[in-house]
């Protein structure tokens, strides 16, 4: 069997690169590093590595000011952050960061390194994107931080459908629970697709490409690519490979292993505008 390799944090920006830049990242695919994440440190960082996702099917990037590269003055800094967040609709920014607080490099701005720091985290919630953290000689007030920027609710809005959405506002308001409302055009009944005239073609399309790019479903004891993917299944308009889940059914399960296979899952995850 061959063995594939996921490189999770790289810096192809580096200038020590540009002489045999391309080379080095074929052969690293050659060899078979099929996945490579090129993390942004700060903004120019960010754009090369997005410019990189355009360039290699497998590359992959994650967008951020890391606490030795924040400007010095927190205007830029805001300024800079704007655009963090242009980037992250690239839909192979796969998390923001590198972020977080460094106290080894820089003592003498640790308040505004924990600004730069929760700031940033808020734009992952924003953006419904994980983070990637750089923490040294911080770990007392890294973890501080992270327990208690932890948790804002993602709430849909799908118009008159959405009855009860303003008294769950008043509630997240009156609890002070942070809170991002998303608002959608239309809603899609997963419900039955024999209405919609679909070609095999575009159902099998529908099932292995998602719509939903920060979702997965579980689904009768096995975790699906997105809701549409489970529903497709369940209804059994496609005929499904045990790549196409991860099964939670089993009497005895290695942990590790369900989680490797969760990753591969989210990994191989692609996405399409229904």
């Amino acid at each position: 069997m061959k063995i594939e390799y996921f490189d999770s944090h790289a810096h192809y920006d580096d200038s020590k690169f540009d002489e045999d830049r391309k080379e080095i990242i074929q052969k690293m695919y050659d060899e078979g590093v099929t996945k490579i994440i090129s993390a942004g440190y700060n903004l120019e960082s960010s754009k090369y590595a997005s410019k990189l996702t355009s360039e290699y099917d497998f590359i992959y990037t994650t967008c951020g000011i890391s606490p030795n590269d924040i400007p010095e003055g927190e205007k830029e800094f805001y300024k800079e952050l704007i655009e963090i967040k242009e980037l992250t609709k690239n839909e192979k920014c796969v998390a923001i960061g590198e972020i977080g607080l460094d106290y080894y490099w820089n003592k003498e701005n640790k308040e505004y390194q924990k600004r730069a720091f929760i700031e940033q985290i808020n734009l992952a919630n924003e953006v419904d994107l994980p983070i990637v953290i750089h923490s040294r000689d911080a770990i007392s007030d890294t973890l501080e931080i992270l327990k208690n920027n932890k948790v804002k609710l993602l709430l849909d809005d799908y118009g008159s459908l959405s009855r009860n959405l303003d008294h769950i506002v008043s509630i997240c308001n009156k609890n002070n629970i942070r809170y991002v409302i998303q608002k959608f055009s239309r809603w899609d009944d997963l419900g039955d697709f024999s209405d919609k005239n679909y070609t095999d073609q575009e159902v099998e399309r529908l099932f292995k490409y998602c719509s939903f790019a920060n979702v997965m479903s579980l689904m009768k004891g096995k975790l699906y690519r997105c809701t549409t993917a489970a529903r497709i299944a369940d209804i059994g308009y496609i005929e499904e490979s045990e790549k196409d889940y991860v099964s939670f059914l089993e009497e005895q399960m290695n942990i590790e292993e369900k989680r490797q296979e969760i990753r591969q899952l989210i990994y191989d995850k692609k996405y399409h505008k229904m």
